[in-house]
């Protein structure tokens, strides 16, 4: 009997022709429906249940023309390239522009091989000789000199017009491709995330914007043989296919970056925690997370509206509006007579974006594990602007920063982290005569006890093991007993969840500090806010999260809670508390992170502000850690602050 496996094609991208095809274009754009494509509620072939239809996923938007012209120098183009600026691609560039050592495989539609601005940076199959219908590498396909159709079966990957056709859909794979590695400095055209990289066309998808997973998987599995480094998959699927969920284990094994849209509705998105999207909800056998799901933020870094979402499926958000890119290019055919244009929308070119940004980080460290470099994207987010603090969880760890990707991955590649965190916990502890390590981001979420030899006497997991987020520590005598207990706060990706633990690694309380679904991360600290002989516990939240500094007792009763820079504070805010001017009351101190100035604010416990100054030159933004301590043992609290929050 047959399998019947439906796939509605949900509307997310958009092309307007440019404004010399006048009103004939505007109504053309005017007569899409809704539904794109009614035929893609299809039925498997044959009762074969591994060939599940997917659809890219393609646009309704229609806004208003942009006036584009094939062959103009990108230097008028590239300020059209918003998305560039939003995520920091500039000061990223000083780093690099990009490597012809990585390769980046682009299954879609198919690349327009000819493209003027695509060519020089198209993957070349130097193992195999053109056109002697001979498999030279032995590879399996004969002459894939530039790659590899999976829709036709033959060696020409370029967008191939087979029965029913839609221009968007022959279009995709160009515009996908030209997000990701337009070449940049050649005085034409636009310009992608990498100048120089390597883009290996593998088409998977056909003419009328639809594919089968298990040619989909084939493609995954050659892309990975073939020296992927990252895999860009800018289309979707209701149904978790196995054969395609093992060939993205296998690329996440190998090594390879596989970076998936997670959609669009026009209705606000999908939540993807009841309506699972595919590939970018794929799990490995055990659990592992195989894929960068990648949601769309607009020009504001709100949600865009059509945006599906959901916490257990999108790392990330992306610009993903009014993009303009590379076109299918043929200036003998009226539907492709223009290079470049716009405008388009959808989580389709929000993912390019993110695969662009994996690449450029390879070009520099090829040695980070697909782990790694998941959680430094997710590690250095700007936050998204939505007043909506669920949802807003939902949409992944905050909107792309390169440039912030690049600072951090300074840290992983050296396996050591860098950045100057000082914390009460090292100060504190030489009652105890212990040290206190929480794991940094990108390892599994360890907490170590040691002497000051470096000798460790326990450790244990504060978290779930598979938890990537990083570990933020204190150490404080919480319960009054003699005795110091070690707080944990798990890092960004993480809830909002409070550990006390004894020194020997007892669970002795836990709370959750803030709302639960959101995944922020947090930072603790600790210190006798109220002077009644115990350390409480100061907690505030990472990048994305709420503005408040909340302060606890150590079974997690809040008794107070200050906003040290505004309600409307999104970035991340570290905060601790001590008796600054002696008068036996505490005071919460508090500082920000990269992208702030460098301003430290002293506020008492009902939030009034004490005082405030520079910790460093006015113009730095490289983010602030505070401390407050007596380090002179005078009697009096200082605060002590470092760079690199």
């Amino acid at each position: 009997m047959d399998t019947v496996l439906e796939r509605l094609c949900r509307p997310t991208q958009r092309k307007s022709r440019r404004i010399l095809s006048g009103l004939m274009a505007l109504v053309w754009a005017h007569r899409y429906p809704a539904n794109l494509f009614p035929d893609c509620r299809l039925k498997a072939l044959n009762g074969e249940t591994n060939m599940i239809k997917f659809c890219l996923i393609l646009a309704i938007f229609l806004t208003t023309p942009f006036a584009v012209f094939a062959r103009v120098p990108n230097d008028e183009y590239f300020s059209e390239l918003w998305h560039l600026q939003k995520i920091k691609a500039v000061e990223a560039w000083n780093i690099s522009i990009g490597s012809k050592e990585v390769i980046v495989a682009v299954l879609d539609s198919g690349i327009d091989l000819d493209h003027p601005d695509l060519k020089d940076n198209l993957w070349k199959n130097e193992k195999e000789s053109p056109f002697d219908n001979i498999d030279n590498d032995k590879n399996g396909y004969a002459d894939d000199f530039q790659g590899w159709d999976f829709v036709s079966d033959d060696n020409d990957p370029s967008p191939t017009e087979e029965g029913a056709s839609n221009t968007d859909a022959l279009i995709h794979g160009t515009v996908i491709a030209g997000i990701i590695g337009s070449k940049g400095g050649n005085s034409i055209g636009v310009v992608g995330v990498n100048w120089d990289v390597k883009l290996m066309p593998v088409r998977v998808i056909d003419s009328a914007g639809t594919g089968q997973s298990d040619k989909v998987a084939k493609g995954i599995r050659y892309a990975v043989s073939n020296g992927a480094d990252v895999i860009n998959l800018s289309f979707t699927g209701t149904v978790d296919n196995q054969d395609l969920s093992q060939a993205v284990e296998y690329a996440y094994k190998a090594g390879v970056v596989v970076v998936a849209a997670v959609g669009n509705d026009p209705d606000g998105g999908v939540d993807m925690s009841k309506s699972p999207i595919y590939p970018a909800c794929s799990k490995g056998a055990n659990g592992e997370d195989t894929v960068i799901g990648v949601s769309a933020s607009d020009e504001n870094d709100d949600k865009a509206n059509f945006s599906n979402y959901g916490a257990s499926c999108t790392d990330i958000a992306a610009p993903g509006t009014n993009i303009v890119s590379t076109l299918l290019f043929n200036p003998s055919d009226i539907r492709f007579e223009d290079a470049y244009g716009g405008y388009w929308s959808g989580t389709s070119v929000a993912a390019p974006i993110v695969s662009g940004a994996a690449a450029l980080l390879r070009s520099v460290y090829p040695n980070l594990s697909v782990d790694s470099i998941r959680s430094i994207l997710k590690l250095s987010v700007d936050p998204l602007n939505m007043s909506d603090s669920v949802l807003r969880a939902q949409m992944g760890s905050g909107r792309l920063n390169i440039a912030n990707a690049f600072e951090i991955a300074k840290q992983f590649a050296t396996d050591v982290a860098s950045s100057q965190q000082v914390s009460p916990q090292v100060m504190n502890s030489e009652s105890a005569g212990v040290i206190v390590a929480g794991s940094a981001a990108g390892s599994a979420p360890r907490v170590a006890v040691m002497d000051y030899s470096g000798t460790v006497s326990k450790n244990w997991f504060a978290y779930a093991e598979a938890f990537l987020g990083g570990v933020n520590v204190a150490i404080g005598d919480v319960d009054a007993d003699g005795a110091p207990e070690i707080i944990t706060g798990a890092g960004a990706g993480g809830g909002p969840h409070v550990r006390v633990f004894s020194l020997d690694g007892t669970l002795e309380s836990q709370f959750f500090a803030y709302d639960q679904t959101n995944r922020s991360g947090i930072f603790v600290s600790v210190a006798d806010a109220n002077s009644d002989g115990r350390a409480d516990i100061i907690v505030s939240q990472g990048s994305g999260g709420s503005s408040e500094v909340r302060v606890f007792d150590s079974r997690g009763t809040l008794f107070a809670s200050v906003s040290p820079f505004g309600t409307d504070q999104r970035g991340a805010i570290r905060a601790s508390a001590g008796d600054l001017n002696n008068d036996g009351k505490a005071e919460i101190v508090a500082s920000r992170s990269r992208g702030y100035s460098p301003v430290v604010r002293v506020l008492d416990l009902s939030g009034k502000l004490i005082l405030e100054f520079n910790a460093y030159a006015p113009l730095f933004l490289g983010g602030v850690n505070v401390s407050v301590s007596d380090i002179d043992a005078d009697g009096k609290d200082e605060i002590v602050t470092g760079t690199g929050a």
